[in-house]
This record gives C-alpha cells, sequence and structure tokens, in this order.
C-alpha cells in the first residue's frame, strides 16, 4: 500500500500551534491512540494516522511536513517537555513519545530518560 503522505494545505492549521498546544494535541491523540486505538483526536491530520506499521513513524512524517521551521521547534519542545513531565504517568505514552523523539533526531538527557522502559533504552541507548 502506497503512503498518503500530507500536503502543504493540510498542515495550515499547524501555523498557529504553539509549544503548549503541540503538548496537548499529541498528549490527547497518542493517549487516544494507544488506549482506543482512536485516531481522531490528531485532528486536523487524523487520516495520516496508520499510513506507516508504527505510530511514532506517522507523527514523524507530520512533522517533517509542519508549515513552518517554528511549527517544528515548537513540536520538537513539545515532546521533551511531555517525556519530562511528571503530568505524564502513563508509560506506553512515555515510550510512544520516547521512539517518536528517536525518530525525530531529539537527543534525550538522562533525566528524560528514567521515565522510559528499560528495554526501550537497552535497544536503543546502547
Amino acid at each position: 500500500m502506497k503512503m498518503i503522505l500530507p500536503a502543504k494545505e493540510d498542515m495550515l492549521p499547524f501555523l498557529d500551534f504553539t509549544e503548549k498546544k503541540f503538548g496537548k494535541w499529541l498528549l490527547r491523540g497518542i493517549t487516544a491512540y494507544i488506549e482506543e486505538n482512536y485516531v481522531w483526536e490528531f485532528n486536523p491530520v487524523a487520516i495520516f494516522i496508520g499510513q506507516d506499521d508504527l505510530l511514532c513513524l506517522d507523527l514523524k512524517n507530520i512533522y517533517e511536513a509542519l508549515p513552518s521551521k517554528k511549527s517544528q521547534i515548537f513540536f520538537h519542545m513539545a515532546v521533551v517537555k511531555l517525556i519530562g513531565s511528571e503530568k505524564v504517568s502513563s508509560q506506553p505514552v512515555i515510550d510512544e513519545l520516547y521512539l517518536l523523539a528517536k525518530n525525530i533526531g531529539i537527543k534525550l538527557t538522562s533525566n528524560h530518560l528514567r521515565k522510559v522502559s528499560p528495554d526501550l533504552i537497552e535497544r536503543f541507548e546502547k
């Protein structure tokens, strides 16, 4: 199956997203996807979720298609903040954020890594 990637016009709603707004969007979307296999919390780009075998790769495609470098920076900052947040306690959500971080080139500190599942650390941090 050929993947359908977001077009420039699909990404325009993200122009006004701040770090905080990306954080809320990512947390709601990843949580709904993991807990209920529900993609619509990823609106306006929900139709692009499920194109790849892994959620983190779908989100990487969305990240790469963001309409500006500023949007990518806010997205990047939101991922780092969510991983480090004490408010995010679901291990599957933390692990998905970690995989997303790895796929978009984020280098995490040991403080962030302490929350990630040991088997993921063993596979990716050696």
